[in-house]
């Protein structure tokens, strides 16, 4: 297996990443009620700021999140190849999360997802995050 490495994330990251999306991400967005899917991620990236995790050279999965002066939302889709990967995006997940948190000291950091993959809550315990609500969707906060 190939490490796992990080670079910021461009308009080119997320056209490769949607047009090999999985089926878990797509079902994800198609939950939170996101048509254009394009349109939407470059938003989010516009507003905010994104890390492209990339195998062998190719984009696997974008994390990011939007920034406001009270939160700082997360958002993630990833290609089928992402879940194969495992724990080798554990550590470099964290720590973008990490370098998120310190460049916003003292704004929390929360993550919606709805997402019915029987892993996806220990995901984001493995990353930090502590379950805040589970109601059609799961909530959760960085810890």
């Amino acid at each position: 297996m190939n490490a796992v490495e990080r670079r910021p994330t461009t308009a080119e990251d997320v056209r490769a990443v949607l047009g090999n999306l999985s089926l878990i991400s797509a079902e994800e967005l198609n939950k939170a009620g996101v048509i254009d899917r394009e349109a939407v991620v470059l938003a989010l990236l516009s507003g905010g700021e994104a890390e492209t995790f990339c195998e062998a050279g190719a984009p696997v999965c974008i994390l990011g999140c939007t920034v406001s002066d009270r939160r700082l939302g997360t958002w993630f889709i990833a290609t089928e190849r992402f879940f194969n990967l495992k724990a080798a995006t554990v550590f470099p997940s964290r720590r973008v999360l990490r370098e998120i948190r310190e460049r916003h000291p003292g704004i929390p950091i929360e993550a919606c997802s709805w997402s019915k993959h029987p892993q996806a809550r220990r995901w984001f315990e493995l990353l930090g995050f502590k379950l805040l609500e589970a109601n059609g969707y799961l909530r959760f906060r960085l810890v």
